[in-house]
């Protein structure tokens, strides 16, 4: 069972297009289709989209972060939903941190005290309550700021100058295999 604090990000008006690989009709709700991509045992369900005006409800293991380039507004009523349950992809959990200097994202999921920069990276790696995708660290304070969103999820305008302040967020993971 999943432990998270909350199951799925919504975000109304996106879709990913292109990387449906299973489309189930005749689906009432919303809950239901979120039920559905939680219960799939055919393949591991990263995200799902609900399209209200024809009931489908589209299963992926791709997600926003995984094909960014395909991840986009849409003029149709649908919901994009991502599953923070599903496993990460193989190596793309230990991502590297890309670093903002004096920007925050201003709107964390927890602010905790820490001793120094790399205890806070480790607070984000490690936290089980939700998915933790960046922190802002402020130096002068030791305020450590985990969030669940990074610039992808909340759009790039989200970050604000703000004095002192140390943003990080979770790079673009690349699978470089030479054969």
């Amino acid at each position: 069972m999943c432990e998270k604090a909350w199951i799925y990000d919504r975000v109304p008006g996106y879709e990913l297009v292109g990387y449906d690989q299973r489309v189930l009709n005749n689906v009432l709700t919303r809950m239901e289709c979120q039920e559905l991509c939680l219960e799939d045992t055919i393949l591991p369900c990263r995200s799902c989209e609900y399209d209200y005006s024809n009931k489908t409800c589209r299963l992926s293991q791709e997600t926003r972060r995984t094909q960014p380039s395909a991840y986009r507004a849409t003029t149709a009523d649908v919901d994009y939903l991502e599953n923070q349950c599903a496993e990460n992809p193989i190596g793309q959990a230990n991502c590297d941190y890309q670093e903002y200097e004096n920007q925050d994202i201003g709107f964390p999921d927890l602010q905790i005290t820490v001793a120094n920069k790399d205890e806070c990276q480790k607070r984000c790696d490690e936290t089980t309550a939700f998915n933790c995708r960046s922190f802002t660290y402020y130096p002068g304070t030791l305020l450590c700021r985990l969030s669940g969103d990074d610039n992808l999820s909340s759009g790039p305008t989200a970050l604000t100058t703000s004095e002192g302040a140390n943003y990080y967020q979770k790079a673009p993971c690349v699978d470089c295999k030479y054969g």
